[in-house]
């Protein structure tokens, strides 16, 4: 199981990103978890752990994605 952590503040660009994960996940047959974080702050409190992929928004407010 690939665990995917997503660091997106913006629910539209969020579930498009959770579409395209269970597509690619169906197409190659490649079992994947998905974890929605809103913002860098949830994620850092989360404890950044057990993830095999984060893939993190850059610009959003508070703490933005390079400060994560």
């Amino acid at each position: 199981m690939i665990r995917v952590a997503i660091v997106e503040d913006d629910a539209a660009e969020q579930a498009r990103i959770r579409e395209y994960l269970a597509w690619l996940s169906q197409r190659e047959n490649i079992p994947l978890e998905a974890e929605h974080f809103a913002s860098g702050l949830a994620f850092v409190m989360s404890g950044m752990k057990g993830f095999d992929i984060v893939l993190m928004d850059i610009d959003m407010p508070g703490m933005n994605g390079m400060e994560t």
